[in-house]
């Protein structure tokens, strides 16, 4: 009866030690921060389509659209790349990035030969033109079960950069979409 008595009482401390109380874990141990992890998208020309694709499971529809539907709801916020420090992009300003006219297109008029007319254009920004995410994260050891804890603060959406007669001339930061967490953390502070 006293061994038992004493396994409970040292599991009890042991999980009284262990446990998260104060809402900071003490047994994690930051290992890296704000450190910047890419993914890519699209397969490099090297890469076989279908060991890509066995590689590789994403659905980067799905991650543009939730990230879309997050800040055009005021859930998330975007930042442009344009200044140091980022400024914050309301939801109009958001939404011209995804959905643009250009305006400078014309065309033949079609009822009469010969005379052009303005014809807008409207460029919709998807998923599929998604090639590049850059992520800013935080890696923490768990030091009691060690394992890995990767946490992303934010997000970079990059596409390709497409000279006038369409043929890719490098890469384009669309906009920077804060994460929940992160913004959590600094309603904390």
């Amino acid at each position: 009866m006293k061994k038992i008595t004493f396994l409970l009482l040292c599991s009890t401390a042991f999980i009284a030690c262990t446990r998260n109380t104060d809402g900071n874990d003490k047994n994690k141990i930051v290992l890296a921060e704000n450190i910047q992890s890419i993914t890519s998208l699209v397969p490099d020309s090297a890469w076989d389509e279908n060991a890509w694709n066995a590689l590789y499971k994403y659905d980067q529809v799905k991650l543009f659209n939730t990230i879309v539907k997050g800040v055009t709801t005021g859930k998330l916020k975007a930042y442009s790349d344009i200044s140091e420090p980022k400024t914050e992009l309301t939801t109009e300003e958001f939404s011209r990035i995804i959905v643009a006219w250009d305006s400078t297109a014309r065309t033949e008029d079609p009822n009469k030969p010969g005379t052009f007319i303005i014809a807008p254009i409207k460029m919709e920004l998807t998923g599929d033109d998604i090639v590049q995410l850059r992520f800013n994260e935080k890696i923490e050891m768990d030091t009691v079960s060690y394992t890995l804890h990767r946490t992303a603060s934010s997000v970079a959406f990059i596409s390709y950069m497409r000279s006038d007669a369409g043929e890719i001339v490098g890469l384009k930061h669309l906009f920077d979409v804060k994460l929940d967490n992160a913004q959590a953390a600094e309603r904390k502070h």
